[in-house]
């Protein structure tokens, strides 16, 4: 359930080239350090929300099969697998990434088969992990949240970005597949890093 946390989960620290990013616009108006946390805080507050604080006490499905389903996915996205990462995905899952929309790789893609031929190329063609460093996870039955830091590069540009991130993640526990990711980070810098 929700009540549970758990820390510094090695296994899903992804070691590979491939950045997933996305997250709210925020105001240039704003400081850097007020941007970031004014972003993980929202992300934080909406995971609450579809979880729903009420859940603790209720019968969930099996909080463990939605964090192994989300390891491996992680895991295998991490270390470039794709057979791996590409199996555990939904036909009908959903990749959100919310943001400045002049970045390519920004919006809803519906589908997995638009996931691969849309998102993945496009973000594989203008940015680079540089690290990755997930440090805290809550796992509420089918639902569970990814917090953590992370710095990439910006192809086009050469600019660096760091932000925290949260990734909220919706597991078909049935089909042991990932139905929906959504990632939250610092729009607004990723997007200053983009532009030339």
């Amino acid at each position: 359930a929700i009540c549970a946390i758990y820390s510094a989960i090695e296994p899903l620290r992804p070691r590979g080239p491939r950045a997933i990013v996305q997250r709210m616009n925020q105001s240039n108006t704003i400081d850097s350090k007020t941007r970031v946390q004014s972003a993980v805080a929202i992300a934080l507050m909406s995971a609450l929300a579809l979880f729903g604080a009420s859940s603790c006490g209720e019968t969930k499905a099996d909080d463990s099969v939605s964090m192994a389903v989300v390891q491996e996915f992680m895991g295998a996205m991490g270390q470039g697998d794709m057979e791996t990462f590409t199996s555990l995905m939904a036909e009908d899952m959903v990749w959100h990434n919310e943001g400045d929309t002049r970045l390519p790789w920004i919006g809803t893609h519906k589908g997995k088969a638009a996931i691969l031929s849309d998102y993945l190329p496009n973000a594989g063609a203008n940015m680079k992990t540089l690290s990755m460093a997930p440090n805290a996870m809550f796992v509420d039955g089918d639902k569970v949240g990814i917090f953590g830091q992370f710095e990439i590069e910006m192809i086009p540009t050469g600019k660096r970005a760091k932000s925290s991130f949260a990734i909220l993640i919706e597991v078909d526990q049935a089909a042991r597949k990932i139905k929906s990711w959504n990632f939250y980070e610092d729009s607004f810098a990723i997007s200053q890093a983009f532009q030339k």
